[in-house]
């Protein structure tokens, strides 16, 4: 698949103590990822992190990954798509 962002969503509270876990897990299973940017909205902190390629496969694997990291871990995943004409 191609490149794009995943976006994480979890407790303020989660990132306070354990968010370097999470990157950490994101560097792991995303090898040529980056860190987009890192926010917090209400009582939450929301993770942006880009990849190059993501498979089907490891897109689910990640997904149940950062689901069982903390209660309240949400992730969505977004790709960047080139324009048809």
């Amino acid at each position: 698949m191609n490149s794009g962002l995943v976006m994480i969503t979890m407790p303020q509270k989660e990132y306070e103590t354990r968010g370097d876990k999470l990157l950490e897990m994101l560097g792991q299973k995303l090898k040529k990822g980056q860190i987009d940017s890192i926010a917090k909205s209400g009582e939450n902190s929301i993770i942006s992190y880009r990849f190059f390629r993501l498979s089907r496969k490891k897109c689910m694997e990640l997904q149940k990954s950062v689901q069982a990291f903390a209660e309240g871990c949400n992730m969505s995943v977004f790709f960047n798509r080139q324009p048809t004409v």
